[in-house]
């Protein structure tokens, strides 16, 4: 029962020590061996198991111990499992003398098995690792090649699996400090490729513990890499990252600092062409992961945004069947922007990029410029389906991505001085004429090199103008494309290099052919010919040059009077009247002095096509969208015309006749974008924009319904929002004016809208924007919050007392105002106690549009701060009464404290001197009032006070009024300075109320003198002068006070008491009489 420990100690140590004398005794090694055999691997469990296992590695040079051992070893398998089980399993396997039994062991399926589940339950449970760290220490290991690959794959899986990857980790350090050349090799191998991006992964986790450990084994086997002599390792997992895309890739940035080091501690100088090699990507894989995009035909609301413009409407749609999937890493990021990515921070090293082999330049440099292109030109930079989905995390990384690639693509450009085999930078021109063949046709790849071709030739011609000798080529195979009629790269090539076709009036002649073509066509028999002429036509009409300086001006009117009927033909198709639209662009301006119906005519189609609108059963239509675009752009064009110095009369009555129903198409689109979203679509936005241009150049007068624009302020378009809050900006005080009229001929309280008023109800919580992004602006759903506030303070602009009084009651009875002060509180950070510094803004304006351009540079958070503090500074302005009430109810010390203190700091001394700067205005304009004659006004703008003065009979009153460091959250204090015709009792009441309605008139400083003044004149109204003195005010400034009962005369008390002393008699100094006192 293997209990006797003594007995198979005795028998260890003698094979240990008499080994000799055992040799020569084969009846005792016939009974050991015959025990070994048979007994022994039944006894294995038992506590005697060390002695044993000892006892059966003696027997190895027997020829009988490959029997025994693979007898003892299946019957330990077979055995239940125990603690028992796994120490007499580690015994035999993790013995220093077990090397001879290791091919045994590995061929052994229960052995095989038997660790398979030892692992799985170390990774499960974090224990036992040292037994697996054992077992795969040594060489040979007793764990066959696939066993150690399905632990080491699993352990990999597992360190990307939360649950499991603290297990793992420990798994993996222990492993590693046994055998670290096998977790090399394993890395090298496809199901080990990731086991360090997932080391890496890990190294960003929240848990600082794991972050830790996963840092220090990652180190310890890249540095042993470093000291080995080489970094194919670490490229190795650069370029596995690239390669194989998954959800759980190494995230980008890490990627590119990794690459960036590698790059920064090579040796560059003796190693230039190695280090190129290692670093450049796979470029086949590259090419594969821009096969889906290639394929994807293009947007038709592109028409609006491409560079090729019409070019769009003539695609041909390939057949995407058997397509490679789009591979995305957990970013959203398609493999193919990965590896452009990659490429734009690595070769931006011109050393690095030099050194490659020139075929391998231009294979590189296309596939990054196509990719840079697709990513540009595509419906918006992060998009469904795109190369990079949305993801507010990395819309950052993206844009970083285009400014870098935008310089590497300009530096090559202008290096590429000529067009030589010898240029270093030879590859630019490959990459023109790849494009250039690749461009032909009408399929969704030729549309998408025809993009890169339009780019390129326009980067050249930028770089070095139209001297260039590949420009000049480019000119030439212009002219060919124009004749071979090959449309899509005809307009590539003509669009790319406008300005020196312009120059060189090549095409010249072309374009008059174009225009005697279309004139001479039928658009409704021919639409194809009709739409392919007008994009060959709009590619070559010159931007900088009129058009009757290229075509005859007779030839344009025959054109534009032969093309008009086709807009309003229903049978025309909407490309062609998007095309047309877009012709009349340059046409128009070069007949502007041609008087006729066409002017009528256009913007009789301008608004019949804003009626029927872009929306379709609630979704944007991609077609009308471009046709609607053009049409803007058209009407500015005509409004151009018609503010010109000499416009043309024609032009002139026909807009005035269309005012009023363009205005009405115009809010017709703008109604119809209050759900379109353009947040993820540049040919939407692009059009919004030109909207928005469109209706802030109306007049306020022309505003009819304002209701109907304040839910534009929550619209998912941000371009639509500016459009429907400049709009309201502009009208809302524009209007009170005659709202204070009305108010006050119909005796009626002026009220705020109610459509505006609801937006205020459910102000944004500070969990909902936890989560949003500040990098690409103010979240929406804030910046819809903040310009609805600033909609309510446009009410108090231009309104009369009783009208603001109205509004304050409003906000007061909604209690509005709280949400936006705690937002205001939480967001600068008063309430933490560390409120932000403002002093670099002049937080009495906030230019919404950012006209002035003060917003350029500023971060979305920035600009936050400024807002905020902006619509602080209104409040106290406006609504005083109501942001002290709320201040007043602050709870948090910390919180109160540093919402005065900053107050006083930036706010309270722009309110003051706002205050002050008032009442001297007010001052001014009643000094040659007779009503204020006597009165003075003295504002102390350093001392914070306003002095008001009344003279009367060379005696002045006077009182003044003091504004606290932190008014108006602190009240103004109004004391008298000279009392002069009134007691105390009657004095202080007039004081009283002076600073009352200061206080509840919403802090209006001139109210409370005009109250003041009413006091003190009415006091002194048909006032009688004193009979004796006559004077009002006697020297002790006092009224006449004292009436004689019989003539009725007044007195001053101390008049009337000199006169009794010097008369020595108490009668009345006029009738004699004795004076009553009664």
């Amino acid at each position: 029962n293997g209990k006797p420990y003594g007995a198979a100690a005795t028998v260890d140590e003698l094979q240990n020590h008499c080994k000799t004398l055992l040799a020569k005794d084969q009846e005792t090694q016939d009974i050991i061996a015959t025990f070994v055999i048979e007994d022994l691997p039944e006894m294995l469990s038992s506590p005697s198991q060390r002695q044993l296992v000892s006892l059966l590695y003696h027997f190895q040079n027997d020829s009988r111990f490959g029997e025994a051992w693979n007898k003892a070893a299946n019957a330990l398998g077979n055995s239940p499992d125990s603690d028992e089980k796994l120490d007499a399993f580690r015994n035999l396997l993790a013995s220093p003398r077990v090397k001879p039994a290791a091919e045994l062991a590995a061929k052994n399926s229960d052995i095989q098995a038997f660790l398979q589940r030892s692992f799985k339950s170390s990774l499960d449970t974090g224990a036992q690792w040292s037994f697996i760290s054992d077992i795969l220490k040594g060489t040979p290991s007793v764990a066959s090649p696939e066993t150690i690959d399905g632990m080491l794959a699993d352990l990999t899986t597992s360190l990307s699996v939360s649950e499991k990857a603290g297990s793992a980790l420990d798994g993996l350090q222990e492993i590693t400090r046994s055998n670290k050349t096998l977790v090399k090799e394993h890395i090298r191998k496809p199901n080990g490729s990731q086991l360090l991006p997932n080391l890496l992964l890990l190294e960003e986790s929240a848990d600082e513990l794991l972050a830790a450990k996963a840092s220090t084994i990652s180190k310890g086997i890249v540095t042993d890499a470093d000291r080995s002599g080489s970094q194919t390792i670490l490229f190795d997992v650069v370029h596995q990252s690239l390669r194989d895309v998954s959800p759980s890739s190494l995230p980008m940035p890490q990627v590119l600092d990794m690459a960036a080091n590698l790059i920064k501690e090579s040796d560059l100088e003796r190693k230039k062409q190695e280090v190129a090699q290692q670093a450049l990507p796979d470029l086949e894989s590259w090419n594969s992961s821009i096969a889906p995009f290639i394929r994807t035909p293009p947007s038709i609301a592109l028409a609006i945004t491409s560079v090729l413009g019409g070019a769009t409407y003539l695609v041909d749609p390939e057949n995407k069947s058997g397509s490679s999937p789009i591979l995305r890493d957990g970013d959203g990021l398609s493999q193919a922007l990965r590896f452009a990515m990659y490429t734009s921070r690595m070769f931006s090293n011109n050393a690095l990029l030099q050194a490659l082999e020139p075929k391998t330049q231009a294979e590189l440099f296309q596939l990054f410029y196509i990719t840079h292109i697709l990513l540009t030109e595509s419906i918006s930079l992060t998009a469904q389906g795109g190369l990079a989905s949305p993801n507010p995390e990395t819309e950052a990384e993206v844009v970083e991505f285009v400014n870098e690639a935008n310089k590497l693509v300009g530096d090559c450009f202008q290096q590429y001085e000529d067009a030589s085999e010898t240029s270093s930078y030879v590859f630019v021109g490959t990459a023109l004429d790849n494009f250039f063949e690749h461009s032909m046709g009408s399929s969704t790849s030729a549309f998408y090199h025809a993009q890169a071709l339009s780019h390129a030739l326009g980067d050249l011609e930028s770089n070095h103008g139209g001297g260039h000798p590949k420009v000049q080529e480019y000119e030439d195979k212009t002219l060919q494309l124009y004749k071979a009629k090959d449309v899509v790269p005809f307009t590539a090539c003509a669009s790319g290099l406008k300005e020196a076709l312009s120059d060189s009036k090549k095409l010249d002649r072309q374009t008059n052919e174009l225009v005697a073509d279309l004139t001479g066509l039928d658009a409704t028999q021919n639409p194809e010919k009709a739409i392919t002429q007008l994009v060959m036509l709009n590619a070559l009409f010159p931007d900088s040059k009129r058009a009757d300086s290229v075509v005859a001006k007779q030839r344009l009117i025959f054109f534009m009077k032969h093309v008009l009927p086709w807009l309003d033909d229903d049978d025309v198709v909407t490309p062609i009247k998007a095309e047309t639209c877009k012709a009349l662009l340059f046409v128009l301006p070069g007949v502007s002095d041609i008087y006729g119906e066409h002017w009528s005519q256009t913007l009789a189609f301008l608004t019949h096509t804003w009626d029927l609108g872009f929306v379709r059963d609630e979704v944007a239509d991609e077609s009308r969208m471009a046709l609607v675009c053009t049409t803007l752009q058209l009407f500015s064009i005509l409004r151009d015309l018609k503010s010109s110095e000499e416009p043309n009369d024609d032009l002139v009555d026909a807009w005035k006749e269309s005012s009023e129903v363009a205005y009405m198409g115009l809010m017709n689109l703008v109604r119809q974008g209050r759900g379109q979203s353009d947040e993820h679509h540049e040919p939407l936005k692009t059009l919004f924009q030109a909207l928005g241009s469109e209706v802030g150049k109306w007049s306020t007068g022309e505003v009819e319904d304002e209701a109907e624009l304040y839910p534009l302020l929550y619209t998912p378009s941000k371009a639509l929002q500016r459009t429907a809050f400049s709009i309201l900006h502009r009208v809302i005080p524009a209007a009170q004016e005659q709202v204070s009229f009305d108010a006050a001929l119909e005796k009626k309280a002026a009220k705020l809208p109610e459509e505006l008023l609801s937006l205020l109800l459910a102000p944004p919580t500070l969990d909902s924007l936890a989560d949003a992004s500040f990098r690409t602006g103010i979240p929406h759903e804030l910046q819809a919050y903040l310009y609805s506030w600033q909609l309510i303070f446009d009410h108090f602009a231009n309104s009369s007392y009783q009208v603001k009084s109205d509004y304050v009651e409003a906000l007061r009875e909604g209690e509005y105002l709280g949400n936006l002060l705690d937002l205001t509180w939480e967001l600068l950070g008063h309430v933490r106690g560390r409120p932000i510094d403002v002093s670099k803004y002049d937080i009495r304006r906030y230019d919404y549009l950012d006209q002035q351009g003060d917003l350029e540079g500023l971060s979305a958070d920035k600009r936050m701060h400024w807002l905020l503090a902006h619509l602080y500074y209104q409040a106290l302005m406006h609504v005083p009464s109501l942001t002290k009430a709320e201040y007043l109810t602050i709870k948090s010390r910390q919180t109160g404290l540093a919402v005065e203190t900053w107050t006083a700091k930036y706010i309270a001394p722009l309110i003051v001197s706002a205050s002050l700067d008032s009442v001297s205005q007010w001052a001014d304009d009643v000094k040659t009032d007779p009503e204020y004659e006597g009165w003075s006004v003295k504002v102390s703008p350093r001392s914070r006070e306003v002095q008001f003065s009344y003279l009367v009979d060379e005696q002045t009153m006077s009182i003044v009024i003091r504004l606290p460091e932190t008014y108006p959250l602190a009240s103004a204090r109004v004391e008298g300075l000279n009392r002069v015709a009134a007691d105390e009792r009657k004095w202080q009441s007039w004081l009283r109320n002076c600073q009352g309605v200061i206080q509840f008139s919403n802090g209006n400083l001139i109210d409370g003198l005009t109250t003041w003044r009413r006091n003190v004149t009415g006091a002194l109204k048909g006032q009688s002068e004193c009979a004796i003195c006559y004077s009002i005010i006697s020297g002790d400034r006092q009224l006449p006070s004292k009436r004689c009962s019989t003539c009725k005369n007044l007195f001053h008390s101390s008049c009337l008491f000199k006169w009794f002393k010097t008369s020595n008699a108490s009668t009345c100094p006029l009738c004699r009489n004795p004076f009553n006192y009664g």
